[in-house]
């Protein structure tokens, strides 16, 4: 059986991992390479942080999202104020 490349948990009945970003129009997913606690620790800490700096980017290259659907508004999106 597989195991997570993150933790000794062996893989099995796991929730879909994005292999590009749902955030940047992917939409195929595996569920063999990640546990669905890592899946759930990874988007947390380093998926939606890095889709949330991109927001602006992909709202001028107009990039709808792995469900079809249209990136933030820019209105929505909200910038550093580096305070």
């Amino acid at each position: 059986m597989t195991k997570c490349i993150l933790c000794p948990k062996e893989l099995e009945n796991e929730s879909p991992e994005h292999i590009i970003l749902n955030a940047f129009g992917g939409r195929k997913d595996t569920n063999c390479v990640l546990c669905t606690e890592c899946n759930i620790r990874l988007g947390n800490d380093v998926d939606k942080p890095f889709a949330e700096n991109f927001a602006l980017f992909l709202n001028l290259a107009y990039i709808k999202s792995g469900k079809n659907e249209n990136p933030q508004t820019l209105r929505s999106i909200k910038l550093e104020s580096g305070e």
